[in-house]
């Protein structure tokens, strides 16, 4: 919900993923307690990400919390629902930071490959740091990932503009 813009959504998410946590930490659950700490951190960085903006415009002295520092400590945690390498290269780009994911691109892709989002973001790293070429190639194998697909995805018009322009 955070990712689309519903924080108060994501909010009562992060207090529904503490409560079964807690649950599950009751029934003996360690292994499904500590995926759900998993989701409620990624969770936690979309949050972050989405409320920064607003914090610095409110009280610049603040300090300010980032999606960066959210997920940076839990990127090595792996979420079988959305592999964290992945959700730190997504948060890093939206973040303005992107080149900075480039480092762990070949992780990703080696622990989960073919993954369409870690196709982009890896295409979209590679942008960032300025490797055309290798974005190219990215963005490519993102494309194929999905043509046999009938799902629009918004991500492909700007693959296809960055293509056009090689």
């Amino acid at each position: 919900m955070a990712r689309s813009g519903d924080l108060g959504g994501a909010k009562r998410e992060i207090e529904a993923i503490q409560a079964l946590r807690s649950a599950l930490q009751k029934s003996d659950q360690s292994y499904w307690a500590d995926r759900s700490e998993e989701q409620m951190l990624a969770v936690s960085a979309w949050v972050a990400l989405a409320e920064a903006p607003a914090t610095r415009r409110s009280n610049s002295c603040a300090p300010q919390p980032t999606a960066k520092t959210a997920a940076s400590s839990t990127w090595r945690c792996e979420n079988r629902l959305y592999p964290m390498r992945e959700l730190l290269a997504e948060l890093l780009d939206r973040n303005g930071a992107g080149g900075s994911s480039a480092p762990r691109v070949p992780a990703a892709l080696k622990e989960n490959p073919n993954r369409y989002r870690g196709l982009y973001g890896a295409a979209k790293a590679a942008q960032a740091a300025g490797d055309r070429r290798m974005a190219a190639d990215y963005f490519c194998e993102a494309r194929r990932a999905v043509q046999e697909r009938d799902t629009v995805r918004p991500e492909l018009a700007g693959a296809k503009a960055y293509l056009a322009q090689l």
